[in-house]
């Protein structure tokens, strides 16, 4: 498996590989990173194709961050074509620590401020709280804020597209101006908010049919 880690402000490829023995890194790349090198006494390392690789420069103690998981790792160099860095089994048992913190076999979980189970999703209620007790807005980049926030879950909102426009349109240049059809737009989206609907996971052994519309304030679509 192939994944993105970061060395200091260096983001490099890297191949997890159960079947490795110690973690490797580039020549090339230890060299530009100017990781302390510890010598060694050089030993080879066959890799996939069977071909020998002389490796003899050890580094220690290098801060790697794979994944958001940060890790200090022994790392020996070798001339690797393609990847940055290998990572074997000493790697993945220091993970196992850090999946011992893990939660496993969940029916419900918050995701990018989503509740999702196996058969839906649903909002964040911390978010809506957050969305109720938003202040009347004072300037455009206050409103920017207040649509930023309640714009992400316009998928949960029918006509969100109508209800927000006369809000969407004080975003115009010189145009910000509140006025009673932007307060009401202001609590009616607020309201919207206290009875979202849970949204059904979509059954992909049937057929899918779009119904569209559209108007001069805004465009609406169901799909059943």
């Amino acid at each position: 498996m192939r994944v993105s880690a970061k060395v200091g402000p260096h983001e490099l490829i890297v191949l997890i590989d159960s079947g490795s023995t110690h973690n490797f890194i580039n020549e090339r790349i230890a060299e530009l990173l100017q990781l302390p090198m510890v010598p060694i006494e050089p030993f080879n390392v066959k890799v996939a194709n069977g071909d020998p690789l002389k490796c003899q420069e050890r580094f220690e103690n290098v801060s790697v961050l794979l994944q958001g998981i940060p890790s200090t790792l022994t790392l020996y160099s070798l001339p690797l074509i393609g990847l940055d860095m290998v990572l074997g089994v000493y790697w993945l048992e220091q993970l196992g620590m850090v999946l011992g913190k893990c939660a496993f076999d969940q029916q419900e979980v918050e995701y990018l401020g989503y509740v999702v189970t196996p058969q839906s999703v649903k909002v964040d209620q911390g978010k809506i709280k957050a969305m109720l007790n938003w202040p009347r807005p004072t300037n455009v980049s206050d409103l920017r804020g207040f649509l930023g926030l309640i714009g992400y879950y316009r998928k949960f909102v029918r006509n969100y597209g109508v209800i927000a426009r006369p809000l969407t349109n004080l975003l115009r240049n010189g145009q910000f101006r509140w006025t009673e059809e932007a307060k009401d737009a202001f609590k009616a989206l607020k309201q919207t908010m206290t009875s979202t609907p849970t949204l059904t996971m979509p059954n992909f052994n049937e057929p899918f049919v779009i119904e569209s519309d559209a108007s001069g304030a805004g465009i609406g679509a169901v799909l059943t």
